[in-house]
């Protein structure tokens, strides 16, 4: 953990994300009751939502530079 003003910054996407072991199969028993409970595709990937960030985030990391996301909701 890095602090940056008063900011604490994990240096470790999955410690960042806490999606390792038990927790992340949690998480994705949880993703994927909540896209069968809304009518969404059966089939989905729950794995690949939380895949898709850490790649970015573990690049991001290889490379010693940061990465920052953003969401709008409607």
């Amino acid at each position: 953990m890095s602090t940056i003003g008063t900011w604490t910054v994990s240096l470790i996407p999955e410690t960042a994300l806490d999606v390792r072991g038990i927790r992340r199969a949690a998480v994705i028993t949880g993703i994927k009751q909540w896209m069968n409970d809304f009518g969404d595709s059966p089939d989905f990937d729950a794995g690949e939502l939380l895949d898709a960030p850490l790649t970015i985030l573990r690049g991001a990391h290889a490379e010693g530079a940061g990465a920052a996301g953003l969401v709008a909701w409607y």
